[in-house]
Parts: C-alpha cells; sequence; structure tokens
C-alpha cells in the first residue's frame, strides 16, 4: 500500500462480541412475531424465567442460544429469513449493542453528509 494512504478515520475495527444475534434482540412484539413467539408469557419473561436474561438486562446472555432456545419452544428452526425481517421492521435506533453503535457512528462518518443523522 502507499504511504499516506489512509487518513485519520477511514479505518475502523469492529468486534462482534459475543454474536451477531446480540443484535435481533430489542425487546419488541415484532422480535416475537418474527422469532414465531406463541409462549403464555411475553417473550421477555419467558426468557428471564428460565434463565436467559438477567433482571436488568436488554438482551439474553448467550445470544444465540437464547434464540435457539425460543425457536426450539416453539418447534421452529432458525432461517436466514428471521434476520432479514426484523433488519427490515425494527429499528437500528433501538439497538444498544456497542459494536453495533460503533458501526453506526463509523457508517456516518464515512457516508453521510455532515450535519444529518441517517447511515
Amino acid at each position: 500500500m502507499q504511504e499516506g494512504y489512509f487518513h485519520e478515520g477511514s479505518v475502523a475495527v469492529i468486534v462482534i462480541d459475543p454474536e451477531v444475534e446480540n443484535w435481533i434482540w430489542v425487546n419488541t412484539p415484532k422480535v416475537a412475531e418474527v422469532l414465531s413467539w406463541s409462549g403464555d408469557k411475553a417473550l421477555y419473561s419467558w426468557l428471564q424465567e428460565n434463565g436467559w436474561l438477567d433482571a436488568n438486562a436488554e438482551k439474553p446472555h448467550p445470544p444465540k442460544e437464547a434464540m435457539e432456545a425460543v425457536l426450539k419452544q416453539n418447534r421452529r428452526k432458525p432461517v436466514a429469513y428471521m434476520f432479514k425481517e426484523i433488519a427490515d421492521s425494527v429499528s437500528y435506533r433501538r439497538c444498544t449493542d456497542p459494536a453495533f453503535q460503533k458501526m453506526l457512528a463509523m457508517l456516518k462518518v464515512w457516508f453521510c453528509p455532515p450535519n444529518t443523522d441517517e447511515p
């Protein structure tokens, strides 16, 4: 590479920890719908009662296994369209994951005109 090719702010390292499934966990009815939740209790209540979600946590841990447990509870298998449907219908603004927030911030720096908030 040429010396001086990159300038400040042109590169970012983003670590997805623990898994990308962490990004889908937003407490909305749409997530429960996409995961085909049909339990007697609200999805997040079930997660908490079954040890997947700590009392003050916003996301279950570990997220991938929690998603698999929810799907198993409803006799479903994970399929790619679930991620797309959640991404298409749940606002990214509600995601609190630090890696996701960093990714959004970098996309704004790289691709948004000054004084806008949209990626």
